[in-house]
């Protein structure tokens, strides 16, 4: 078994202590210059409850959340509830937890995969100390511990195939559920795809089964709730609101046509995620519920509730609007699919997404990071501007991302259809490839079709996943530098063409 060879070894023991050294070293300097952690998005994100309500009316407002899967604000409110004036080092340090267990599980799921030891540990390393990783860390938002538990069911499902644990299944499956429950990009029928994809190549079906049970009887409760409470099978209200972003590529002329001509609501033309009284001929006759994260249309800091009820009807015109307009123009849907993509391929570390203290902090590494390392200095050699309807304006330049990410794609397609066999993968070390590869295809897929904003954030979930594939491209030309040489030494009078 991979396990008794790889993991009781005393190397892969040393490596991983050298890495808990690095990354102790690194986040002790970073603490040392300044870099503080972020806490700024609980005043004010959309997702977020009012931390008001989440001290004081956690578990009904949590019943009474339609915008967002309740997993991250669960935790959130548990924090801020029973931690008190711990709550701040509370959050610091679970981010830290989740940033050295991510380290060593990429590294564990290298070496499992068959990842040159030298290879993971540098690997697991860069991407312990690059940009994205210090700047998502340090910032109380759910992209940094999706990262984590994402790749953390890798590791999982390998042991699980491995050990024929129940334990394991149950725990990946579990995995599964929290992604579901704390993103949108993550949905139900993606739990259950990959649940019938591992009963196909399994004869014990009844194990996996009921190792799946309870965690889909979760997610399925999450669901019923939404159905009973506001007739609505998702497990967010705002599809419509983010959908609506893809039509922002239809000119302006063409759609107030169309609105004129009553094809489309007028609310086309309104960018999402206003305030209430931007929308008041589209809100229906609001009645007070007497549920504060449904009545309120502000939080107690100021912003914007958007799990205010009326935003429900909202998002419901948008997604009238959006699927008219795409179906009526999809050569502008297109476009804007194409402009998703080039915002999934720009650095994690984008000025859009961190432009504040923790970048300024650290932005010596992230020039040489994004300008050298991924490329950005092409912009020297071409940059243009794109203007979008309502005249907000975007540089448009190229990095070497927009080569180096389709090549790695490619490159894991062909291990993952056994055309790579010198890598050596078992049977369970292949299943465990291509549930890797599938989730980043999928996050490619739904995070591109459906929105165009912050698509790079989305891209850092599955960054680890790429760091596997860079490891084992690295180690595959390892393997084939040997096999040449080694071919070479065995018999000294080959001529080469």
């Amino acid at each position: 078994m991979i396990l008794r060879t790889v993991l009781n070894k005393r190397l892969f023991i040393q490596e991983i202590l050298g890495l808990a050294i690095i990354f102790v070293l690194s986040r002790v300097l970073l603490a040392i210059f300044g870099i503080q952690f972020d806490m700024s998005p609980l005043q004010w994100f959309y997702q977020y409850i009012d931390p008001l309500l989440l001290k004081e009316r956690l578990v009904q407002s949590l019943m009474y959340l339609h915008s967002q899967p309740p997993a991250f604000n669960l935790y959130l409110g548990i924090i801020l509830k029973y931690g008190g004036m711990y709550a701040p080092l509370l959050f610091r340090t679970s981010y830290l937890l989740a940033g050295l267990f991510s380290a060593i599980t990429i590294y564990t799921v290298m070496r499992l995969l068959n990842i040159h030891h030298l290879v993971a540990f540098f690997c697991t390393a860069f991407f312990m100390v690059s940009p994205p990783a210090f700047l998502y860390e340090n910032w109380l938002f759910y992209t940094y511990p999706l990262t984590s538990v994402l790749i953390v069911s890798s590791l999982l499902l390998l042991l699980s195939l491995e050990t024929r644990s129940r334990i394991y299944l149950f725990l990946f499956f579990s995995t599964l559920s929290i992604l579901v429950l704390t993103r949108t990009l993550f949905h139900t029928v993606w739990f259950i795809a990959i649940l019938c994809w591992i009963m196909f190549h399994h004869k014990t079906k009844k194990r996996i089964v009921m190792s799946a049970l309870v965690p889909l009887l979760v997610l399925l409760s999450v669901h019923a709730k939404n159905v009973f409470l506001f007739d609505q099978t998702s497990l967010t209200s705002w599809f419509g609101m983010n959908l609506i972003k893809m039509t922002f590529t239809v000119p302006r002329h063409v759609l107030h046509q169309d609105i004129k001509n009553g094809r489309v609501s007028g609310i086309a033309e309104i960018k999402p995620f206003q305030r209430p009284e931007v929308y008041q001929e589209f809100l229906p006759v609001h009645t007070a519920t007497g549920i504060p994260v449904l009545d309120n249309t502000h939080k107690s800091t100021g912003a914007i509730n958007f799990n205010y009820d009326g935003y429900r009807a909202v998002s419901a015109q948008y997604f009238t609007a959006a699927r008219r307009l795409i179906a009526r123009y999809p050569h502008y849907y297109c476009q804007s699919v194409i402009i998703a993509v080039y915002q999934f391929l720009r650095p994690c570390s984008d000025s859009i997404i961190f432009s504040g203290h923790n970048r300024r902090i650290v932005s010596g590494w992230v020039t040489v990071y994004e300008t050298y390392l991924l490329g950005d200095i092409l912009k020297n050699a071409w940059q243009t501007t794109f203007t979008n309807r309502s005249g907000q304006q975007r540089p448009v330049h190229m990095n070497l991302l927009y080569l180096f990410i389709p090549a790695l794609y490619l490159f894991g397609i062909l291990i993952a259809s056994k055309k790579l066999r010198s890598l050596s993968l078992s049977r369970n070390q292949m299943l465990t490839f291509r549930y890797l590869m599938f989730n980043i295809g999928y996050v490619s897929l739904a995070g591109n079709l459906f929105d165009a904003s912050e698509n790079m954030r989305f891209r850092f979930i599955i960054v680890p996943s790429l760091y596997v594939i860079i490891g084992m491209f690295i180690t595959y030309c390892i393997i084939q530098y040997r096999s040449k040489t080694s071919s070479t030494q065995a018999d000294p009078h080959q001529r080469q063409d």
